[in-house]
């Protein structure tokens, strides 16, 4: 039999009450109930996968955020505002890829 290893968790207080809730209703110990629930999130990735979810859905935004921002700049009063921004990007993306070279291990 395996043997079991306290974990502690802080929820915020509406979802405690919830989970007491269920629990209650359902005649089932709070630890087991979120035992089960971790149990189910490691065997089918759900934790990964709503991350990855996130993450295309921020990465999406952004996307449009940018495009957004380079329509209204292409059609700003200032000419040169456009190139402006984009030199100052160029020179932000480069100081960022020089500080994730000095990290070990970085993705290039």
């Amino acid at each position: 039999m395996n043997r079991l290893v306290p974990v502690q968790s802080w929820l915020p207080q509406e979802i405690a009450v919830q989970v007491k809730s269920h629990c209650q209703q359902s005649c089932m110990p709070v630890s087991e109930f979120i035992r089960t629930l971790v149990l189910e999130a490691c065997a089918t990735g759900l934790a990964a996968n709503r991350i990855e979810r996130h993450l295309e859905w921020i990465s999406a935004d952004l996307n449009f955020a940018a495009v957004a921002l380079d329509a209204l700049l292409a059609g700003h009063a200032d000419p040169d505002l456009r190139a402006r921004v984009h030199e100052s990007f160029a020179r932000k993306e480069e100081r960022r890829r020089s500080a994730l070279e000095g990290v070990e291990g970085a993705v290039q």
